[in-house]
């Protein structure tokens, strides 16, 4: 209950005065998910025709951290959007998200927040670092002239079908 009152406090705080009535509703991400670069998608605001979109991390006790993570305003109305790769969230953490529609004159309320938690592994960068470390791994074992189970031969004591 503490998580909803902090978060509906929070998200409307950010209300614009003489917001517009209907808002958009924050379909996905919610609950948990794999991905670190999670698409966030939404139904549309009447009239619409930009969306700010903004997130924010959650304390294990889930109240939310006064810090945002990621804030966008999406242009031409447009319902979805996904972070770059440098913008990917923190594995482990969890998450609360809301979007707004805008026009020239106005905005409407912010969308009932969505919580969702980023699932742990490694992060793209980690992976990248140990893609790094696998290839130069394979090009020394090449170069060493040990690369006979690369081209596809199988190493002695296989006990499978030979391709």
């Amino acid at each position: 209950m503490r998580r909803g009152i902090i978060l509906y406090g929070l998200l409307g705080a950010l209300v614009s005065v003489g917001a517009a009535q209907e808002h958009p509703i924050a379909v996905s991400p919610e609950r948990r998910i794999e991905s670190h670069c999670p698409t966030f998608s939404w139904g549309p605001a009447p009239e619409a025709t930009s969306y700010d979109l903004v997130v924010y991390t959650l304390d294990e006790d889930g109240s939310t951290e006064t810090q945002v993570v990621l804030q966008e305003t999406i242009p031409g109305g447009g319902l979805s959007w996904t972070p770059s790769m440098d913008r990917c969230l923190e594995a482990g953490r969890q998450y609360a998200w809301a979007v707004r529609g805008r026009t020239e004159e106005q905005s409407t309320d912010w969308s009932l927040p969505s919580l969702f938690e980023v699932a742990s592994g490694p992060s793209v960068a980690e992976l990248e670092e140990a893609l790094a470390v696998v290839r130069a791994y394979l090009q020394g074992s090449l170069e060493a002239g040990s690369g006979e189970a690369l081209a596809g031969r199988p190493r002695r004591g296989f006990r499978g079908r030979s391709p």
